[in-house]
C-alpha cells in the first residue's frame, strides 16, 4: 500500500469520525479528537473513568501525525504497516462494517431522480511470509449493469452523501443481487491473485529452505532427533511459510446518480 493510498484512509477516517483538522506543516495532521476517537485511541482509560466519577468537563486530546518521514516535525509516524494505521484499519472494521449512503442532489423543482445502486468493498490482500506486504483495494460494482470499478472511494469523496434518502430521489431496484455481486469480486480478486506476480513467494521458499537446511546441519550429529529439532523446524516454517489474507474491511451500498 502506497502512502497516498495510507494518507487518503487516514484523512477519510478521521473525517467521517467528526475529528477537526487543524492546520499543519507539509506531510503532517494536526487533528483534534472527539471524545468517542480520544477513548478509541489514546489509550486513557483511567482518565475517562476519573471525568465520568468527578462529573468533569472532558478535554479530548489533540493528535498529530506524521505522513512523511522526511518531515522534521514530531508526530506519530503513520504508514501502511505502523501501529496507529493498523488500529485506523481496525476501528474501520469494528465501527463501520457496512454503511448506506446516498448521493445529495440540488433539484429542488420537483423532479424526482433516479438514484443508481453500487455495491462497495474494501478490502485488504496481505501477502505474508518472514515479511509482509499489504494491499488496499476499493472495488465498486454497479448493480444494473456490473460494472466495476478500481479506487472507488477516490470518486466518492469529491460527492456530497447522506444517510437519508434526498428528496425528489428513490432507489432504482437492483438487476444484479448485492450477493452475486460479492461472489463476482470475490471470483475477480481470486483470478487476480491466482494469475499474479509470485516472486515473492518463490524468494520466501528459498529462504525457508536455507534454513531448514542450516538447522539439519545443526543437528546432524544426533542420533534421534530431540524435540527441539521438531519445535525449530516448525518456527522456521510459520515464519517462512507464503501465505495470503484477504480481509474485509468495510462496505456498503451507494446509491448515486447516472452521472457518478
Amino acid at each position: 500500500m502506497n502512502q497516498v493510498d495510507v494518507q487518503r484512509i487516514t484523512e477519510t477516517f478521521l473525517l467521517r469520525a467528526g475529528a477537526e483538522m487543524r492546520p499543519a506543516p507539509p506531510g503532517m495532521l494536526r487533528v483534534q479528537l472527539t471524545e468517542a476517537l480520544d477513548m478509541a485511541m489514546m489509550n486513557r482509560p483511567f482518565y475517562w473513568q476519573y471525568v465520568r466519577k468527578t462529573g468533569g468537563i472532558p478535554t479530548p486530546m489533540e493528535l498529530t501525525l506524521k505522513l512523511d518521514a522526511s518531515s522534521p516535525e514530531r508526530g506519530d509516524l503513520v504508514h501502511s504497516g505502523s501501529p496507529r494505521f493498523h488500529q485506523i484499519l481496525r476501528l474501520l472494521g469494528e465501527q463501520a462494517q457496512y454503511i448506506r449512503l446516498y448521493e445529495q442532489t440540488s433539484d429542488g423543482q420537483g423532479t424526482k431522480e433516479g438514484l443508481h445502486p453500487w455495491l462497495v468493498l474494501n478490502v485488504k490482500i496481505s501477502f505474508v511470509c518472514d515479511r509482509r506486504k499489504d494491499t488496499l483495494l476499493s472495488l465498486g460494482i454497479h448493480l444494473l449493469t456490473g460494472t466495476v470499478r478500481d479506487h472507488f472511494m477516490d470518486d466518492l469523496r469529491a460527492l456530497s452523501l447522506t444517510p437519508t434518502l434526498p428528496d425528489y430521489t428513490f432507489t432504482i431496484a437492483p438487476i444484479i443481487k448485492p450477493q452475486r455481486a460479492f461472489e463476482r469480486i470475490e471470483y475477480m480478486l481470486r483470478d487476480a491473485i491466482s494469475n499474479g506476480e509470485d516472486a515473492w513467494a518463490t524468494e520466501a521458499n528459498a529462504r525457508m529452505a536455507q534454513d531448514l537446511t542450516l538447522l539439519d546441519r545443526f543437528y546432524a550429529h544426533e542420533e534421534e532427533l530431540p524435540e527441539s529439532y521438531h519445535i525449530e523446524k516448525k518456527a522456521i516454517i510459520d515464519q517462512f511459510m507464503p501465505t495470503i489474507q484477504v480481509h474485509i474491511v468495510n462496505g456498503g451500498m451507494f446509491y448515486l446518480r447516472a452521472s457518478a
